[in-house]
């Protein structure tokens, strides 16, 4: 499949019947390509992309299926430190701006406190702490539930918003 054909697969359950995607469809393929970046990959192979153009795409195919809520598993897994950056700010602009619920498991720790005003934390698949990232991502509850001592102190850039170094 070209990336184009993945994208317009999140189309699939607006579908009836047995038709295929029409003018409005293409258009938000499209639109969630350009948002995403890989309009300029969209009619390459799959498996010609790279890990980070792949998972791209794959969150262009979760846009364009419009769905009022998007449950992601790390999102920015595999791109580099600019792609995290505007995959993260787009989320965050749907969120505020259209209205889009975000439900995202997020290991690196540090990305979540930036970005999201609310984390729960896990702990053998039961709820350990729930809250803003500062009440969440403290050294004692770091330690309960990973088992490492860590330092966490205050993003230099970002007031109440945890850094953590190991």
């Amino acid at each position: 499949f070209t990336a184009r054909q993945v994208v317009l697969m999140g189309r699939a359950p607006h579908l009836r019947g047995l038709r295929f995607e029409g003018p409005a469809d293409h258009a938000l393929a499209e639109e969630a390509m350009a948002l995403t970046g890989v309009t300029q990959v969209a009619d390459r192979r799959l498996d010609q992309l790279s890990g980070g153009e792949r998972k791209r795409v794959f969150l262009a195919r979760a846009l364009a299926q419009d769905a009022p809520i998007m449950l992601l598993d790390e999102p920015t897994n595999h791109l580099d430190l600019k792609h995290q950056r505007d995959i993260f700010e787009l989320l965050i602009r749907l969120n505020r701006d259209e209205g889009l619920t975000l439900i995202a498991a997020i290991h690196d720790l540090n990305l979540a406190a930036q970005y999201f005003p609310r984390l729960v934390m896990l702990d053998q698949a039961r709820v350990f702490a729930d809250g803003e990232p500062a009440a969440v991502l403290t050294a004692d509850n770091l330690a309960r539930v990973y088992g490492v001592e860590v330092f966490v102190d205050d993003h230099p850039r970002r007031p109440d918003t945890p850094r953590i170094t190991l």
